[in-house]
């Protein structure tokens, strides 16, 4: 029997009144057994109209649809970042739910029941850190470090990395395109256009992605297809032991992400 998982970075949209409705829409849409939400909200960042309110709706509607809910605060904050959380909504049999510090930042590692075989699964909702390439290299080397051979296994959500084979990624991460994003003042108005062009030149680099390739993880979406400003950020990794019957993107609602979706048989 297969088991679908999706995965979206929700843009803190589970918290905002008009976003909140687009994304529970989606997500009852895709009709996943697993959903990572990453930047599912942030209630201190009130300059996007984050309500506590709104985000109890969302959490009513999740139970509403059989979802076992999780949510962790992942971090770190900083002057760009408020709170940052992730939520991940589950249907299948719990095993077991704990915390996993990926370097910077925390995440959880759900252990949950095949529904056909009862086989335990190992499911790791991911965050890649889009501020550094060195970061998100350490991270996925701390979950490597703490990966179960033999144990099925999907790490999934937004990568903040492209695939290294990937035509685009090669250009924006080129030198001459990341000394364009360093050019840029880094103090007064520009600022943040200094910090988004450098995060994104950084994506084109693709380190982590490889790292999981070598000990035989697999992208879920072998085209690679794009999901955010026409790069694949988003993705699912999966061990050897599973295969791939089905893969499928979202419709991006009110998020600047496009969700994905992939359906596994072991």
């Amino acid at each position: 029997m297969a088991i679908k998982i999706a995965g979206w970075n929700g843009k803190e949209g589970l918290a905002q009144a008009l976003d909140m409705p687009l994304m529970v829409k989606e997500i009852e849409r895709l009709d996943a057994d697993v959903v990572v939400i990453s930047d599912a909200y942030s209630l201190d960042n009130t300059k996007h109209g984050s309500r506590p309110d709104v985000l109890d709706e969302a959490r009513a509607a999740f139970e509403s649809l059989g979802y076992a809910r999780h949510e962790v605060e992942y971090g770190p904050r900083d002057k760009w970042h408020h709170d940052r959380n992730m939520v991940v909504l589950n249907r299948l049999d719990l095993i077991a739910v704990s915390g996993l510090q990926l370097a910077t930042r925390k995440t959880l590692d759900l252990r949950v029941c095949d529904p056909h075989t009862k086989a335990p699964r190992r499911i790791i909702p991911y965050h890649g850190d889009d501020r550094s390439a060195e970061t998100r290299v350490k991270q996925i080397e701390a979950f490597l470090d703490n990966h179960e051979e033999g144990l099925p296994t999907v790490i999934g959500g937004d990568f903040n990395d492209t695939h290294h084979e990937d035509r685009l990624s090669r250009i924006i991460s080129s030198r001459t395109m990341r000394a364009v994003a360093h050019a840029i003042p880094a103090v007064g108005p520009f600022g943040r256009a200094r910090s988004i062009a450098t995060r994104l030149t950084g994506t084109g680099i693709g380190t982590s992605v490889a790292l999981l390739e070598g000990r035989g993880f697999r992208d879920a979406d072998p085209t690679h297809a794009a999901t955010f400003l026409g790069l694949q950020l988003d993705r699912a990794m999966l061990s050897p032991e599973l295969h791939v019957a089905d893969f499928q993107l979202g419709n991006r609602a009110s998020s600047d992400h496009v969700p994905t979706l992939v359906t596994i048989e072991s």
